[in-house]
C-alpha cells in the first residue's frame, strides 16, 4: 500500500529539472526522484560516520536535495513537503521512551509553540471551555510556558484559574509573558489565536514560589466582565505542588499519541487522592480513547522514501521499499485503506472517574477485506466535552498516530480471517508499559512491547 497523492499531478508539472538543464529539456521525473534517493542514502551513510561538527552540513545538504527533488525554489521542511503532497510520513521511534519526569524536563519551547500553532486543537479546547468554564474554579495541569488553556478558561468566564507546571524554565517564561502583557507588550503567537491578555486591565503580584505560594498572582478585568478574574501560577507536579483545591473544572493536555503515555492517569488520580477536586468536577477533555486496528503491508512510494530518508534515519531502517520489522513509527496521514478491519479499543480513559492503572484485554478482529497482514495502527479520539472531539486519524492536528510493523514478509489473509490481540497496559510506573501478543487463526505470530513517551 502507498499513500494517496492528490497533489502528484501538480507536483509532476512543477518539479524542478536538475541543475544546469537547458530550457525545454524533458526530464524524466522518476529518474530525478530515484537519483535524489540514492544521494540521500549516501548522505545517510556519511552522517552516521561523520564527526559531530560535520553533521550539520550533511543534514543541510539532505534538506536541499529533498527540496530540489520536490520542485521547491528554496529549502523546505520535511513536514511541509509531506503535507503539500499528502504523503504518508513515518518517523522511527525508540521502543523505550522517556518517563514522565524526563518528558516534562525535555519538553522544549518548540513543542509548546507547535501546540499554539495547532489551530484545530486550540479551537476544540476553546469551544469546550466556552461551554463549561463560566463561573468555575479551574485548574490547568501542565500549563506550559504560555498558560494557553488557562488563558482560554479566563476568557471563557472562569472565576479563578490555578496553573501548575513542573518545568521551571517554562514557569519563568510564562511569568515574563504575563508581566509583559501588563505593560502592553504582546506575544505575537498568542495574539494570532486570540489568547493574548493585552487589552484587558491586567495587574500582577510576583511571589517567591516558596512557602506554599505561587510564583505569580495575576488579576484581569474587562468592561464586559461582571467581576475581576484571577490566575495563580504554581511550579511543581500537580501531585505535590501547594494547590489550594476546591476545583470544579480541570483542564489538561498531557495526552501522548497513545493517550496515556504522558502520564495523565497518574496526574489526575493524584488530584483525587489529595482531595483537591469538588464532587461535581468537570474535565476538559473529559475522555480519551486509543483505538487500534490490524493493517496490510505498507509499500512506500519513491517520494515517501525520500521524505523518510530526509528525516535523518539510518539507511538500514529501510528494507527495499518497506519499513523495518519490529519497529514503532510516529505517522502522519496513515492510509486508511490499509486497514484490514474496523478499529477496536486499546485503552479508554474516562477522566470523570478514578482511572485504572492496569488493563488486560483480548481483542478479536475479523478482516473485512483481504490483504497481507504485517502490522498494527493506533490513533486517539479525544472527547472534549460531549460536543467537540478530536480524531487524530482524520483531523489536521499535530498529534500523530502510531504504526507498529510486526512482520517482515507478512501473512496473506482472506476476508473473514481472525486476528487475536492480547494486550497488557501498565500505568503504575513513571514510564507506562504497553505489550501486545498477536495470533492469526489461533497461531501466535508476533509480540511487541514499548514503554514511555516518544515524540
Amino acid at each position: 500500500m502507498g499513500a494517496d497523492h492528490g497533489a502528484a499531478d501538480q507536483w509532476s508539472k512543477e518539479i524542478s529539472p536538475a541543475a544546469g538543464a537547458s530550457e525545454g529539456e524533458n526530464w524524466d521525473e522518476t529518474w530525478w526522484l530515484a537519483d535524489a534517493e540514492q544521494r540521500l542514502l549516501r548522505n545517510s551513510r556519511r552522517w552516521h560516520q561523520a564527526r559531530s561538527s560535520e553533521r550539520w552540513d550533511i543534514w543541510q545538504q539532505s534538506l536541499d536535495i529533498v527540496s530540489q527533488a520536490c520542485g521547491y525554489p528554496h529549502q523546505t521542511a520535511m513536514w511541509r513537503i509531506s503535507k503539500d503532497f499528502q504523503c504518508s510520513h513515518f518517523r522511527s521511534m525508540p521502543r523505550r521512551g522517556r518517563d514522565q519526569h524526563q518528558q516534562n524536563e525535555d519538553y522544549s519551547l518548540g513543542n509548546h509553540i507547535t501546540m499554539v500553532n495547532d489551530r484545530f486543537r486550540v479551537e476544540a479546547y476553546r469551544a469546550a471551555l466556552d461551554n463549561v468554564a463560566k463561573g468555575q474554579h479551574a485548574l490547568d495541569v501542565g500549563c506550559g510556558p504560555f498558560c494557553l488553556l488557562s488563558r482560554l478558561a479566563l476568557q471563557a468566564g472562569a472565576m479563578t484559574v490555578d496553573s501548575v507546571e513542573q518545568n521551571r524554565k517554562a514557569v519563568h517564561h510564562a511569568v515574563n509573558i504575563f508581566k509583559g502583557e501588563s505593560f502592553g507588550q504582546e506575544t505575537e503567537g498568542l495574539h494570532k489565536i486570540g489568547a493574548s491578555l493585552v487589552g484587558y486591565d491586567v495587574s500582577f503580584i510576583e511571589h517567591s514560589g516558596g512557602n506554599g505560594m505561587p510564583w505569580l498572582s495575576l488579576y484581569a478585568a474587562a468592561r464586559q466582565w461582571p467581576f475581576e478574574r484571577k490566575l495563580q501560577l504554581f511550579q511543581g507536579f500537580s501531585s505535590d505542588a501547594p494547590l489550594p483545591g476546591g476545583y470544579n473544572l480541570v483542564i489538561h493536555e498531557i495526552l501522548g499519541h497513545i493517550a496515556s503515555s504522558e502520564g495523565v492517569v497518574d496526574a489526575l488520580n493524584s488530584l483525587r487522592h489529595r482531595g483537591l477536586l469538588a464532587q461535581d468536577c468537570v474535565f476538559v477533555p473529559r475522555r480519551a480513547a486509543t483505538l487500534f486496528v490490524p493493517t496490510m503491508k505498507i509499500e512506500l512510494s519513491c517520494l515517501e522514501r525520500i521524505l523518510y530518508l530526509g528525516s535523518g534515519v539510518e539507511c538500514s531502517d529501510l528494507q527495499g521499499s518497506n519499513l523495518q520489522c519490529l519497529r514503532k513509527y510516529n505517522t502522519d496521514r496513515f492510509p486508511k485503506r490499509a486497514f484490514l478491519a474496523s478499529p477496536e479499543v486499546f485503552e479508554d480513559l474516562n477522566f470523570c472517574e478514578y482511572l485504572q492503572t492496569t488493563r488486560q484485554a483480548v481483542v478479536e478482529f475479523v478482516t473485512d477485506c483481504s490483504g497481507i497482514f504485517d502490522g498494527l495502527h493506533f490513533h486517539m479520539v479525544v472527547d472534549m466535552d460531549g460536543q467537540f472531539s478530536i480524531n487524530t486519524l482524520q483531523d489536521q492536528t499535530s498529534w500523530c498516530t502510531t504504526y507498529v510493523k510486526l512482520l517482515d514478509a507478512g501473512i496473506f489473509l482472506p476476508v473473514g480471517s481472525h486476528i487475536i490481540c492480547k494486550t497488557w497496559i501498565e500505568l503504575n510506573r513513571p514510564d507506562p508499559l504497553y505489550s501486545i501478543a498477536v495470533s492469526v487463526e489461533g497461531k501466535p505470530v508476533a509480540e511487541f512491547s514499548w514503554s514511555g513517551c516518544t515524540g
